[in-house]
């Protein structure tokens, strides 16, 4: 993987963003959520998304029209099991400072399950479609919780500043904060790469292929953020400039797309692969993206509260879906 260490950002063309403008406010004026057209059926299911105020997983096909939809209360969080069936962590009582629950929906051969949950900041699965939840204890601190259908099976403390998840193969990346980046293997044992500088942080991680990481760290202020490429020593190998960005997107395997999102989803750049032609930057007119996943093609499809759109991997708008009441997570689905 090849990343530049060159400062600045480029800016998108004017007919990128005007074509992304369009693609946005056709979404955003969708009154509700649209079925393939009559005559053609809808796909298998490709994406699930949170609606939370919608009280709903929706399930969109590859074009993201309507594939299905399962009613759940106040869902926060969603990841669907490569096995089938979806983790979602649902609100008590409206609101997610009140209490919340794990929750295994449409697994085959396997009654729905809960579990009741202090407040969660992340969900993710592992490899063998476990759910790996990031909660906030009641004294502050921050734990990784390994979970099966009804059962709590591993805790590991994680510090007090603990933002996301990274699940990498047999090991589990954790942004940690102030306090860097923390690399946990199956039993819980782990390696820390600190910060670069004393009031530096580590706001989002992710895996690049079995042992490599991809870091997202803000340095002494903000606009000082940067995106570092680790090796299995946790040694920077490549780093690149990102002043703006809070969040990664990052596609899987070694050689997948890595995207940033700026703090208030108004604009992504894409890091790798660097562009041969279309824009790196690209902003988001009237959207402002919740979440985001890259796709197989190594575009970005992005949750904004009411409405999802595709960026292809040139940048370009490729698909919309609005109708949507307040989206706050989206995921893949592994096609059967």
């Amino acid at each position: 993987m090849q990343v530049s260490g060159a400062r600045g950002t480029a800016q998108g063309s004017w007919s990128a963003v005007a074509a992304l403008a369009c693609g946005c406010a056709l979404a955003l004026a969708l009154p509700a959520l649209v079925a393939p057209p009559e005559g053609r059926e809808a796909g298998c299911a490709r994406w699930v998304v949170a609606d939370r105020d919608g009280a709903a997983l929706v399930l969109l096909d590859d074009d993201l029209m309507l594939a299905g939809r399962l009613p759940v209360p106040w869902p926060t969080h969603a990841r669907a099991r490569p096995a089938g069936g979806f983790w979602v962590v649902s609100a008590t009582q409206g609101h997610p400072r009140a209490g919340q629950r794990l929750r295994l929906l449409g697994a085959p051969g396997q009654e729905p399950a809960e579990l009741e949950l202090p407040p969660a900041i992340d969900l993710e699965i592992d490899a063998l479609g476990r759910a790996l939840l990031l909660v906030r204890a009641p004294a502050g601190a921050t734990l990784v919780l390994k979970a099966s259908p009804g059962v709590i099976e591993e805790r590991f403390e994680v510090g007090c500043d603990a933002r996301s998840l990274a699940p990498g193969g047999s090991q589990l990346g954790v942004a940690a904060g102030r306090e860097g980046l923390l690399v946990l293997d199956e039993a819980g044992h782990g390696r820390r790469r600190a910060p670069s500088g004393a009031t530096s942080s580590v706001l989002d991680a992710a895996a690049l292929g079995e042992g490599a990481w991809v870091v997202l760290e803000r340095g002494d202020s903000l606009g000082s953020e940067r995106v570092l490429v680790l090796d299995e020593d946790l040694r920077v190998t490549h780093q690149t400039s990102c002043p703006g960005a809070e969040r990664l997107a990052v596609g899987p395997g070694p050689s997948g797309a890595v995207w940033v999102i700026e703090s208030a989803g108004r604009w992504v750049r894409r890091i790798h692969p660097r562009p041969r032609q279309g824009p790196e930057l690209v902003h988001l007119p009237a959207l402002g993206a919740s979440a985001a996943q890259v796709d197989s093609r190594g575009g970005l499809v992005l949750a904004a509260p009411g409405a999802i759109l595709r960026v292809s991997l040139e940048g370009e708008a490729e698909a919309g879906q609005g109708g949507f009441v307040r989206l706050t997570d989206i995921a893949a689905v592994t096609p059967p």
